[in-house]
């Protein structure tokens, strides 16, 4: 018999993907609602562990890896926000989640908003962690061309500067190193064409057909133009002082954000 303790351990668990490739989750807690979250691009599980423990004690939670983040196997091809959201997909099933709240940050959320569609929509709500940081799908060859080329001479020069634009002065500096060493250690060949499906991916059609709950969660940066744009599908709380990885910054914050976002479900 498993102790209530036991529930709030985490479990890693392997599952194969819609490609064969093994993909590596957490799992801990049991009753509710299921939360699934979903990291962000070259992330992993450990970006949402804060949150992860504390909605543990009265909901079961999942922390993915998505292919070639974490502990999961890389693809032969590169994965699209498509390929992603199966990867998410193939988790849920594995799990038997019902009706699960799907939670991504940044890249994360445009994953989970595919993953939406291909559920079919059977799921509670979309919860978005200042996912629109770019206004996806509207860049020129150019300006994505401008964007990764210092990933493709030097990748981890290029995401320490990354990090180090998108969180805020005054941050926890181990935690930035452990962030900077984290996503650094990825593999340029997965991540480039990864953020450059990123890019490419326009909402605007999935979100004009999706008719379940849609929230965000955002911090300072996200885009103006992305904001104006798609207000009227969703429903926004801001952090004014928080940066891009808000749910690491202020997890305190953060969590009773979502909490509130839950309750209104």
């Amino acid at each position: 018999m498993i102790s209530n303790n036991e529930l709030f351990v985490p479990s890693r668990q392997i599952f194969p993907s819609f490609d064969g490739v093994s993909l590596s989750c957490e799992s801990r807690g049991s009753g509710g609602v299921p939360l699934l979250f979903v990291h962000g691009w070259v992330c992993n599980s450990d970006f949402f562990a804060p949150q992860a423990e504390h909605f543990c004690h009265d909901r079961q939670v999942v922390s993915i890896d998505l292919a070639g983040h974490g502990h999961s196997e890389s693809s032969c091809e590169p994965r699209t926000i498509q390929g992603f959201a199966r990867d998410v997909v193939a988790v849920a099933g594995s799990l038997s989640l019902d009706s699960p709240v799907l939670i991504g940050h940044s890249m994360g959320g445009a994953v989970c908003l595919e993953a939406a569609r291909l559920l079919d929509q059977r799921v509670t709500a979309v919860i978005l962690a200042d996912t629109f940081a770019f206004d996806y799908g509207h860049f020129d060859e150019a300006f994505i061309k401008q964007f990764l080329d210092p990933f493709r001479d030097d990748f981890s020069t290029a995401m320490r500067d990354l990090v180090e634009q998108t969180i805020p002065e005054g941050s926890d500096p181990v935690l930035r190193e452990k962030m900077i060493a984290a996503m650094g250690s990825t593999s340029p060949a997965m991540a480039i064409p990864a953020f450059e499906s990123l890019m490419r991916w326009n909402p605007l059609p999935l979100l004009e057909t999706l008719r379940i709950p849609l929230h965000c969660i955002n911090g300072s940066l996200i885009n103006e133009t992305a904001r104006r744009r798609y207000t009227p599908y969703w429903q926004e709380v801001v952090m004014p002082m928080a940066g891009h990885f808000l749910q690491l910054e202020d997890p305190s914050g953060f969590n009773r954000h979502l909490e509130e976002v839950l309750n209104s479900l």
